[in-house]
């Protein structure tokens, strides 16, 4: 069960390359303290690009563990911006796993979010798969050279349909258009809205 008094954290969901770790380390100016994924240390990830039917379950059950592990060691008497989201792991996994597969995903998801509290809010950045291509194309990483728009477009659509169907408390920004990265004035007002939304 939760415990108690449980860090209070935001949850970041999106496409790849929508902003999430922009947005996580941009909080720290208002209070909230950045969780990163720490992607590199997921063994499966290079292998995944390469061959991802055969290796799409090591490689999303890692990072649902890599997750459970970090909001688990939270210290309470903070808040926290986590720049990935259960709900994501589970679109995510909706697009790359079938099968038992999918099944044996599904059961530890829930596990999972049975024994950690909920996120207090979860910030959905909205970003067109072209943007992301073209970020992802800036960026360089040499595993995501592959990557093509339609699934991209996918990841997009299955974080969507999940987010709908959400109790959460969700906050949607539009992060093709409102420039959080270097742009002062969108930070403030970014900042404005989740701190709002935060504590509503």
């Amino acid at each position: 069960m939760p415990p108690a008094q449980a860090p209070a954290r935001i949850e970041v969901c999106g496409g790849i390359a929508s902003g999430k770790t922009t947005l996580s380390n941009a909080l720290r100016n208002c209070g909230f303290e950045p969780v990163l994924e720490q992607y590199l240390k997921n063994p499966f990830l290079s292998s995944f690009y390469s061959n991802p039917q055969q290796y799409a379950f090591e490689t999303e059950l890692t990072f649902l563990l890599q997750h459970y592990s970090q909001v688990k060691h939270l210290e309470p008497g903070a808040t926290y911006s986590c720049d990935f989201s259960f709900l994501q792991d589970d679109a995510y996994a909706s697009v790359n796993l079938d099968g038992q597969h999918r099944l044996l995903f599904a059961d530890l998801l829930k596990l999972v979010r049975v024994e950690l509290s909920s996120p207090k809010l979860l910030v959905y950045l909205k970003c067109s798969p072209k943007s992301e291509y073209e970020r992802i194309m800036r960026r360089g990483r040499e595993q995501e050279k592959g990557i093509s728009l339609g699934y991209l477009a996918a990841l997009n659509a299955a974080v969507e349909k999940k987010v709908l169907s959400t109790n959460l408390n969700v906050l949607m920004i539009d992060s093709e258009s409102v420039n959080f990265a270097s742009s002062a004035a969108h930070q403030t007002e970014v900042c404005y809205l989740i701190r709002k939304s935060f504590i509503s």
